[in-house]
């Protein structure tokens, strides 16, 4: 309503005033607040017809571009003014705004070609260019005129414009390759030259003229720039063209640009499929380059091209074997669990491998191949029972073995039962597994477990808890009450699966104590391994199954029509899902609730269907969909020597906090750190912490001093409520870097911010000594290592709701797109960041970064969203995340918005539900999050600085910890100095002054409270 009446004041102002530059502000505001109000539309063409003043035209013009999409009016009234005005400006603002709003309108294309065919003024010919481009495809007239354009014109401008133009609307057109084609061959400006090679990369797919120009540039310029880009178009139309093929080779052999060399080896991945060529060359760079990116890229581009060549695995098998970089290893294997199934040679290698090298890394790489191309191998399976038998680190050979032997596997039966006498009493642990994997092997066996756990499992379900607990199980032998405990968790882990969250979560309330006793069972007998599996299959079942699921690689021996209905029923059980969940939180008629859960229970029998087609091609497949308990030392092969974990849990009367450190028996609870609940006054903190949180008056805008001041003295006080500064007597000081699991509501409190020690002259935090992550469960931190991402291309989402009081969103996103770090950017700004534009483009970028307005709804947390409109029909709501996103490229999420990181952490269990957790779900690496409304200024400082670490490190850990310590520790005038660094080029006159008047009054140290960089937390890896 406040809105509406602010246009009616408007409209006012513009029917009545005299004064032009009062008109011009009404006009202005209006294109910023009145997107399709019918009032506004026809006041500002009114305007357009009425006013003689040059400026007020101008800017009724630009705003009917922001507020007018698709009006028939509006466009009428632009074409009129093009058609009668002797302004060029005018006509150049004109030709924009219909650019912005005539998507496909025949009568604003037809007046942008004339006037492209009657001004001689550049810069109108660049607007009616760049507008034809953004709504003429496919139009034959429209393009024709933008080849004339470049035909006859000599302007550079113009060039870039006609060119970027045509390869927004003429894919396949002829006439436009050509010319295309004729400005590459014929212009000597670079610029010009870079955005045909890219125009031709849209719109020439399997073009033989446009090929031999792109093949040209490579051969002639010497700028790396051009051919960057050449290259990078060839890898996208040339594919199984000889003269590109050779072309990029050359360029391989040539080129000394490592950039270059890396962009010539990615096109050849895609285009050169068991070229033998190509993949020599690529054998030649992983043998002679000492540049690691290089390394990697084409380690990468032979996996995707070099099937079963014997020489591409020889090399990857020598890379595994000797390189020390850890990235490029974890290539290495990839590539040669992609093109080297069932190869003896291969298997061969990697198991001389496994029997000879002491290097954890390489033994660990040389499994994880094993595990993909060596299915019921003899020597495999022979060679991982004999290690079995003399390995310290056996979980991951034996998880290994599971892998590649199939039920049933007579060899592998055999020779581990062959084995099982043989084994030191002493290793218990290996007789463990050893039996488990027989059980798993042998299907008489299984069966028989699987009734045992059927029985235990009906007897759960007709039995009250407190008699489960107490009478029936609270027996004086410590061994049977060991038993009964394990064998009731592994059933109430059965009777998790395959269920919604709310069900879980109900599920897991009604047995909340239980597991409660069982923990504490554990910590009584200092059985600290036991402990940390109980908390473990207690924390986010749901994501972990979830993910499992989505992110279970199909077989590529499967047919592409099976993987596509294997692709399609997984998104329709996502989305039979998530309306089922969406209608349990808004109750519906018991009669419709069941409809949407037949549904489901439908999609996943489709689903579960599919998948029994793809096992009989790939037996192991369904094995990779389920969820086993991550075991301790699985934990410690996973974990590097520089990094500890902080897992805490809530018992009914304690809280406690396990350590896991590099190379220990077992985690360590220490006693100084558990913390009684009564009268401990955490819960009562985190009340008010949530409150505070929860507080609707309260934004980036104007979130009260008490609030800011407070918040520093809550964080220390939390510190002194966890007795955090006696940690520094357990963590060695090899360790940089920590991994954290809050439980409970702890997940809303940056624990990266407590203090380190007791000092009040030099506090130290623990950001001060270490990076930190944060991760729902260790079952996460072990499936954000294994998702294979690169960082080379960059989706920004620019303030969706075009709010002014975030003007340095602009700034933060202009700043990240010029630090270099990537190939590829594309930035939506307020205008086109369209919910259905968002969930397609973010399937195809690396890093993907909001930059507007979140919020967290704690009544309904899948109602929470990021917020795409200021009427909040297009928000992109947590429900919407779960159903929709897909980040199968993603290796960053940055969700730079108010309370992207919190979870409803109020709830008994962990089955946490938050946007951050959505972007893990969907396919994120890592998401950076905020745990409370923050301030708009101290983030885009703190994510510039952020990025341009990442150019420093490949640790996102490290760079976000630089970059909270470097914002924490700045200056006004530092920041004022970075500022001037940054790509404002799009940032209107108007927010120039708003962000220079807010730069201004900075003064000291202005972000040194925790208020301003504790807020972000890195979740994945």
């Amino acid at each position: 309503m406040m809105e509406d009446k602010s246009i009616d004041e408007l409209i006012e102002i513009l029917e009545t005033t005299t004064n032009k530059n009062t008109r011009r502000r009404a006009a202005d505001i209006l294109g910023k607040i009145a997107t399709g109000d019918d009032r506004a539309i026809s006041a500002l063409i009114k305007l357009l017809e009425t006013t003689t003043d040059g400026y007020t035209r101008r800017q009724a013009a630009e705003s009917l571009g922001q507020i007018a999409k698709g009006d028939e009016r509006a466009i009428s009234a632009l074409v009129k003014l093009l058609e009668t005005t002797t302004s060029e400006y005018t006509r150049w603002q004109a030709a924009y705004s219909l650019g912005e709003i005539a998507k496909g309108n025949e009568r604003a294309i037809s007046e942008l070609v004339r006037i492209l065919e009657t001004s001689t003024d550049e810069g109108t010919h660049n607007a009616g260019a760049y507008s034809l481009g953004e709504i003429a495809k496919g139009n034959e007239r429209a393009i024709s005129e933008l080849v004339r354009i470049l035909e006859t014109s000599t302007d550079e401008g113009t060039h870039n414009a006609g060119a970027y133009s045509l390869g927004e609307i003429a894919k396949g057109n002829e006439r436009a390759i050509s010319e295309l084609v004729r400005i590459l061959e014929t212009s000597t400006n670079q610029d010009t030259r870079k955005e045909v090679a890219a125009s031709l990369g849209e719109i020439a797919t399997g073009d033989e003229r446009a090929i031999l120009a792109l093949v040209r540039v490579l051969e002639t310029t010497t700028d790396k720039h051009t051919r960057r880009k050449a290259a990078y178009s060839l890898g996208k139309i040339a594919e199984g063209n000889e003269k590109a093929i050779s072309a990029l080779v050359k360029l391989l052999e040539t080129t000394t640009n490592e950039d270059t060399r890396r962009q010539a080896a990615e096109s050849l991945g895609e285009i050169a499929t068991s070229d033998k060529r190509a993949i020599s060359e690529l054998v030649r760079i992983l043998e002679t380059t000492t540049n690691e990116g290089t390394r990697r890229q084409a380690a990468e581009s032979l996996g995707k091209i070099a099937t079963s060549d014997k020489r591409a695995i020889s090399e990857l098998v020598r890379i595994l074997e000797t390189t020390t970089n850890e990235d490029t290893r974890r290539q290495a294997a990839y590539s040669l669990g992609q093109i080297a199934t069932s190869d003896k040679r291969a298997i061969s290698e990697l198991v001389r491998i496994l029997e000879s090298t002491k290097n954890k890394d390489i033994r660990d790489k040389a499994l994880t191949c094993l595990g993909q191309i060596a299915r019921d191998n003899t020597t495999a399976i022979k060679a991982l029972i004999k290690l079995l038998s003399t390995s310290s680190t056996i979980r991951p050979i034996a998880k290994t073995l599971e892998k590649i032997a199939s039920p049933g596997n007579s060899i592998a039966l055999e020779g581990l039962r062959k084995l099982l006498p043989d084994i030191d009493p002493k290793s218990v642990l290996t007789r463990r597994l050893v039996k488990k994997l027989i059980q798993k092997l042998d299907d008489r066996q299984k069966q028989e477990l699987e009734q045992d756990e059927d029985n235990l499992l009906l007897f759960l379900t007709t039995t009250r808890i407190k008699e489960t607990a107490d009478r029936y199980f609270s027996v004086n032998s410590y061994q049977k009450r060991k038993f009964c405990y394990q064998r009731i968790l592994a059933c109430l882990d059965r009777m998790q699966q395959g269920r919604d969250i709310l069900a879980r979560r109900s599920l897991m309330q009604s047995y909340l104590e239980l597991y409660q006793q069982i923990v504490a069972f554990s910590l009584q007998f200092k059985e600290y391994k036991n402990t940390f599996i109980y908390i473990e299959l207690f924390r986010n079942r749901y994501l972990v199954e979830r993910i499992a699921q989505q992110d279970a690689p199909l077989p590529q021996t499967i047919s592409p029509a099976l993987a596509q209905q294997v692709q399609t029923a997984k998104q329709t059980e996502r989305q039979t899902l998530q309306t089922y969940t969406d209608a349990i939180n808004n109750p519906l008629l018991e009669t419709e609730l069941e409809t949407l859960s037949q549904a489901w229970e439908n999609a996943k029998q489709t689903l579960e269907n599919l998948y029994c087609q793809v096992a009989e091609i790939e037996p192991e497949f369904i094995a990779k969909t389920k969820v086993y308990p991550i075991h301790f030392e699985e934990v410690q092969q996973l974990l590097p020597a520089d990094t500890a974990i902080i897992e805490f849990f809530f018992t009914e009367t304690e809280l406690i906090t396990l350590l896991i450190l590099p190379g220990t028996q077992s985690p360590l609870i220490p006693e100084t750190l558990r913390i009684k609940l009564k009268p401990n006054h955490l819960k009562t903190l985190a009340q008010d912490w949530k409150a505070d949180l929860a507080d609707k008056n309260k934004s980036e805008t104007n979130t009260s001093d008490t609030t800011i001041q407070q918040l520093p003295q809550w964080i220390d006080h939390l510190g002194k409520l966890l007795n955090f500064t006696h940690l520094n007597q357990y963590i060695p000081r090899q360790i940089k870097q920590l991994i954290i699991l809050p439980n409970n509501y702890l997940h809303l409190f940056p624990i990266h911010a407590l203090p380190w020690n007791e000092s009040k002259k030099n506090k130290q935090r623990l950001i001060d000594r270490f990076s930190v992550r944060y991760f729902p469960n260790l079952h996460i931190w072990k499936i954000c290592q294994n998702r294979q991402r690169t960082r080379d291309s960059f989706l920004g989402i620019e303030n969706p709701t075009a709010d002014k009081d975030l003007i340095f969103a602009k700034a933060e996103i202009g700043s990240i797109c010029q630090t270099g770090n990537f190939k590829k950017t594309k930035v939506l700004p307020h205008d086109k960041a369209k919910k259905q534009d968002i969930l397609q483009d973010a399937k195809n970028f690396h890093c993907f970064h909001f930059s507007g307005h979140g919020e967290y709804n704690f009544t309904n947390p899948l109602e929470s969203y990021l917020e795409l409109s200021k009427t909040h029909s297009e928000n992109l709501t947590l429900s919407t995340i779960f159903t929709d996103l897909h980040l199968p490229n993603a290796d960053l999420a940055t969700l730079s918005a108010c309370c992207t990181g919190v979870v409803d952490a109020f709830q008994p269990t962990d089955e946490c539900l938050g946007i951050a957790t959505g972007f893990l779900l969907a396919g994120a690496k890592a998401v950076v999050s905020s745990l409370w409304k923050v301030n708009s200024i101290a983030t885009a400082f703190l994510l510039d600085e952020f990025y341009r670490q990442l150019e420093q490190t490949q640790d996102k850990a490290v760079a976000l910890q630089n970059a909270q310590n470097w914002l924490r520790n700045c200056t006004a005038d530092k920041l004022r100095q970075r500022a001037n660094e940054w790509d404002l080029s799009r940032i209107e006159s108007k927010e120039q002054f708003r962000l220079d008047r807010a730069l201004k009054r900075l003064q000291g140290c202005p972000f040194e409270n925790p208020y301003y960089w504790a807020a972000f937390i890195l979740t994945g890896f």
